[in-house]
């Protein structure tokens, strides 16, 4: 388990396991994020070849858990916690 305070980013970096043409337009990438009283979607971005990153920070102290989700049916993008 990872420890981060509260208003610390946190940086989710994701490897695509397939090749885009355009992975800007061709693959949205996101990470299902949920806290104490706390749920939302945050979107991501590409980073270069196949890497994507979603930043996060935690609003309030407690336990924070998310899930990544993308356009595409891509492993390297999906279901990651």
């Amino acid at each position: 388990m990872e420890y981060i305070h509260v208003w610390e980013k946190k940086e989710i970096i994701l490897y695509a396991s397939k090749q885009y043409d355009n992975p800007y337009t061709e693959a949205t990438v996101w990470a299902d994020l949920e806290g104490p009283s706390f749920s939302k979607r945050v979107y991501g971005f590409r980073d270069g070849d196949n890497i994507f990153k979603v930043r996060i920070a935690p609003v309030s102290p407690g336990q924070w858990k998310w899930t990544s989700g993308s356009s595409q049916d891509d492993n390297g993008l999906n279901n990651k916690t």
